[in-house]
């Protein structure tokens, strides 16, 4: 068994932070994606034709407008960013990975593991399934138990080294 338990450094908080906002624009683009046909339709359809492309235009730019604001919607308290954050990650014998926190326990298998990102001092494991990715973050100096050898020994074909 692996288990990284402790406090996140600032760094690897940061790190999850900004995948946390990455992760709401897109949901958002993709909101705005299948909401802009459907509003410019019904626009369309309520304005005489010479005020169209005017209407098309505000409404294009009225979302483009709220699309910058999201990262501003996706600000959560202290609080609540710290019952987000991993409080320990264990990787089990029967290759079982589990994600510790405030809220609910998160595990997964190894096979749904799609890469291992390391960081120089921490790790992030992506799964293949979108709402975990982001999370398992391990933090190398908060190792308990197991050995980083073990680690890259599990997931050898599977890590990828980022620039630091």
């Amino acid at each position: 068994m692996i288990e990284f338990s402790g406090e996140l450094s600032p760094r690897c908080q940061n790190y999850i932070r900004k995948y946390d906002n990455r992760h709401a624009i897109f949901g958002g683009l993709f909101s705005y994606v299948i909401a802009l046909p459907v509003a410019i339709g019904m626009f369309v359809h309520m304005i005489q034709d010479k005020f169209s492309l005017a209407a098309i235009l505000i409404i294009t730019a009225l979302m483009l407008f709220v699309l910058v604001l999201l990262p501003l919607a996706n600000v959560k308290s202290k609080k609540e960013f710290a019952k987000m954050l991993p409080q320990r990650i264990t990787i089990e014998d029967d290759g079982s990975v589990t994600l510790h926190r405030a809220r609910h326990p998160i595990e997964q298998v190894m096979e749904n593991v799609k890469d291992v990102r390391d960081y120089g001092d921490f790790y992030d494991i992506n799964f293949a399934l979108i709402g975990v990715t982001g999370l398992f973050v391990c933090q190398k100096d908060l190792l308990t138990e197991g050995s980083i050898e073990e680690f890259e020994r599990i997931f050898e074909k599977k890590i990828i080294r980022m620039k630091a």
